[in-house]
């Protein structure tokens, strides 16, 4: 599957404290974390706002009965995208 920008990551939660820090996304797609980690897959990461350090949490809903959440992190955000870091980890 490819990224559709109509089904973008959504922000669930902004800097933690009154100072600048990483915002927290949601991204869910029947894709695995290796797909969405590509380079500039996010294709409009930088319209939504995404920044360099910001967390994601990837929802692969791929099977049905047995999703994989990954927690990963944006290594880079330009005008072509956001690219997710490779060491992202399954938590479920």
């Amino acid at each position: 599957m490819s990224y559709s920008t109509s089904l973008p990551p959504m922000l669930v939660a902004g800097p933690l404290s009154s100072v600048s820090g990483p915002n927290a996304w949601v991204y869910k797609e029947a894709a695995t974390f290796d797909v969405i980690r590509a380079a500039n897959y996010i294709t409009n990461a930088l319209a939504l706002g995404m920044k360099i350090g910001d967390m994601i949490l990837h929802w692969d809903v791929t099977s049905a009965s047995s999703p994989v959440l990954t927690l990963g992190r944006v290594t880079n955000v330009t005008s072509s995208g956001a690219t997710i870091a490779a060491t992202g980890t399954p938590i479920v």
